[in-house]
Parts: structure tokens; sequence; C-alpha cells
């Protein structure tokens, strides 16, 4: 199973880039005679609580994984195309890709395929679902490069001190963790994409994503 990371729309609702980028790499890799016909390809997440979701013409919020499942359709995609609309951050994408649809269908690996400057993140995200779901299913992280900047308005700098910074409030919200059951404890408890905190407020910028 790929699944394709989410990466935020376009004031007009469309996917940006370097979403595209990602998209691309799965139909070129779906497209590879070698590979086996029966993969099937996941959309993770419905929309970031970092800034106010995307409408569309009738003012209903468009999920993330939906742009991205309509992009592959458009694109001729033959393989089975799901969509995970149940997360909001790399963290819930990683975890509800695996336990809500790899693991239920049976799937024997999965390839999380994101943006090479967001890769790093989502590798330590993966090693911890390793350690949750040991010998159960094979994981790996695909990084692909970028062809032009993510995001013209924030420097490579500021980008890769971002990620540094989610990456460290992830071990430390996460120390220790081994099981599903500790997993689900913090996540639906103390992580703030999940808890009761989800709605009606602004997310600070110290929060992880």
């Amino acid at each position: 199973m790929f699944v394709i990371m989410s990466g935020g729309l376009t004031v007009d609702g469309q996917l940006p880039d370097h979403v595209i980028e990602r998209c691309e790499w799965v139909i070129q890799a779906c497209n590879n005679k070698y590979l086996e016909k029966n993969i099937s390809i996941l959309c993770s997440s419905s929309f970031t609580l970092n800034v106010p979701p995307k409408l569309n013409q009738e003012n209903f919020i468009l999920s993330e994984s939906s742009v991205i499942y309509e992009y592959l359709k458009k694109r001729g995609i033959k393989n089975q195309i799901l969509c995970e609309q149940f997360s909001h951050d790399s963290v819930g994408s990683v975890f509800f890709s695996i336990d809500l649809f790899a693991l239920p269908v049976g799937a024997k690996s999965v390839s999380f395929v994101t943006s090479s400057f967001h890769s790093k993140r989502v590798d330590t995200i993966v090693n911890l679902m390793r350690s949750v779901y040991p010998e159960k299913i094979h994981l790996e992280t695909i990084g692909v490069a970028p062809n032009q900047v993510f995001d013209e308005s924030i420097s490579s700098n500021s980008r890769s001190i971002h990620e540094s910074d989610a990456i460290s409030k992830f071990n430390v919200l996460y120390k220790g963790v081994h099981k599903r059951s500790e997993f689900l404890k913090i996540l639906l408890s103390d992580h703030t994409n999940y808890n009761h905190l989800f709605t009606g407020r602004v997310c600070s910028k110290d929060e992880f994503y």
C-alpha cells in the first residue's frame, strides 16, 4: 500500500505543487510493470488545524484526501484508491493509515510517500509504529524531492527548524510508548489535535502537526 501524505490546499482548494509531486511519484510507481498489480493507494488526512479549512462552492469543508483522490482518478489510476479522513496532522495520518486501513485489509507493507523536507518527521513517527506493531507489517518512508521551494514565504532554514521542533515535541510527548494502548491514551488525551481542544481555537505555533 502507498500512503500519500496530504500537505494542505491552495487558496482556491487545489493541490499545491509539492503534493502533486507526491501523487506523480506514486503514479509512476504504480505504472512500473515490475510492481504487483494489487497495490492499493491511500490518500491520507482530512484538513490541517493550523489554518482555516478550505471550502467548496457550497461552503462545505474540502477534504485534502478527497482532492488527492480526484487528482489520481483524473490521471487514470486503475489501482484501488481509499481515503483516510480522520487525521489532522502527520501523527494521526501515520497511525490511522496503519491501524484503520493497512492492517484490516491485510497489507503486507506500507510506504508513506511525502516530500523530502518532511520525510524525517514522518519516519520518526513510523519508527514508533514499528514498535507499536512489531513484525505485523513492513513500514517505510519515501521522501520525494520537490522541484521548487515548499512555500516561498518560508525560508528553507525556517522549514528545517519547524521540522526539527516538531520531531522534538513528538519525541517528548510519546516517550516510552511501546503499545497501541499507550499510544492511544496519549493521542486522545494529550495530543491537542485529537483531544478536547480540537475545535473552536487557533492553534499555537508551539503545537505539533
